[in-house]
């Protein structure tokens, strides 16, 4: 006669956690030294999420759009812009030939509030056009 061993009951596995929704984002520079112009594309992978744009230190610059809510795999794009000199900066320009940094700041967080991030683009500009 075989004797049977008892086996404990199983649990099925932990179902595996989603990965929070990310925001990507096309370039980590963009340079409005040529035309006073740039775009970056952004995408959201992994889910819907809530994104917005801050400038810091990029006197004159804009952001065209700078919030949003994206559907996870939509992507939209980001345009910055440069104001247009005043007459009394037009002058002074033609005694600078600097370039200067300023930061646009990328910020996320879910729908679901799941996760939530931030991603740092350097701005390039010439700050005698201003």
């Amino acid at each position: 006669m075989a004797t049977r061993t008892a086996q404990p009951p199983t649990s099925p596995p932990p179902e595996p956690k989603a990965a929070a929704p990310q925001l990507t984002v096309s370039s980590t520079t963009a340079d409005l030294t040529a035309d006073g112009q740039a775009t970056l594309t952004i995408t959201a992978t992994g889910g819907s999420l809530r994104w917005q744009g801050v400038l810091t230190d990029t006197p004159g610059a804009q952001l065209v759009s700078d919030a949003g809510v994206l559907a996870a795999g939509q992507s939209t794009a980001v345009h910055l812009r440069q104001a247009e000199p005043t007459t009394a900066t037009r002058f002074a320009s033609s005694l600078c030939d600097e370039s200067a940094t300023g930061t646009l700041t990328l910020t996320w967080s879910s729908e679901a509030a799941t996760g939530s991030g931030s991603a740092t683009v350097t701005v390039r500009f010439n700050p005698c056009d201003l």
